[in-house]
């Protein structure tokens, strides 16, 4: 883990803003989180995350740069095709941080334990879109080299889709029903309501009549 470079630049980075190359983490992500986040930026042409910022000059500093290092390189294998990422140690005014240099992807890159991803022109982490992964799919096949990977996340992200249909019909039956009872009470509460105002009158004119 060699320290990073050089230290303009990395004040330079800490400077910006998130963006679509450029990520910020105030600490070391989960181990998934970090996989989506070195895919997204692998399938956005690359870029550089670091950790122990927030972006526009404010740092917090990182308190164990070994576990970053130890985190992302596992990450860079949970992804398809496998990336080799760097990891550097840098410093900011006496703080701390790490640098995540993501190489851009060849083709698609998988986040084998989270959605397909890249990222969007504000740094948000999207899931990709079915023309997205349409086309990756061709490209895989055009070339007579079908990616595995690739085709076994479009099986699993239709079956999520299916399984998601199937959630959302069992919530339109379900919301059905109670939209029926709902109907069924309210025609009862207006029956009682009409009751209760015939009662009400029919007792003052009673009550009239008697006095």
């Amino acid at each position: 883990m060699s320290d990073f470079a050089h230290a303009d630049e990395i004040e330079e980075l800490v400077a910006q803003p998130e963006g679509r190359n450029l990520d910020f983490e105030l600490d070391v992500p989960e181990l998934p989180d970090a996989a989506r986040l070195i895919a997204g930026l692998a399938n956005s042409g690359g870029g550089k995350i670091v950790l122990g910022a927030e972006g526009q000059g404010k740092v917090s500093g990182l308190a164990d740069p070994a576990h970053a290092e130890a985190v992302f390189g596992e990450a860079a294998n949970l992804v398809a095709p496998a990336l080799d990422l760097k990891v550097e140690p840098a410093t900011v005014n006496g703080v701390h941080l790490g640098v995540v240099t993501v190489p851009q992807g060849s083709g698609l890159v998988l986040g084998v334990q989270g959605p397909l991803a890249d990222r969007g022109e504000k740094g948000e982490v999207r899931v990709l879109s079915r023309t997205r992964i349409s086309q990756a799919l061709r490209a895989s096949f055009a070339d007579e080299r079908p990616n595995s990977a690739l085709i076994e996340a479009v099986v699993d992200l239709i079956s999520e889709f299916n399984d998601e249909i199937s959630g959302l019909n069992e919530q339109v039956v379900s919301f059905r029903g109670e939209a029926k009872r709902a109907r069924s009470w309210r025609g009862q509460l207006s029956g009682w309501i009409v009751s209760a105002v015939l009662g009400a009158i029919l007792g003052g004119v009673i009550t009239v009549i008697a006095g």
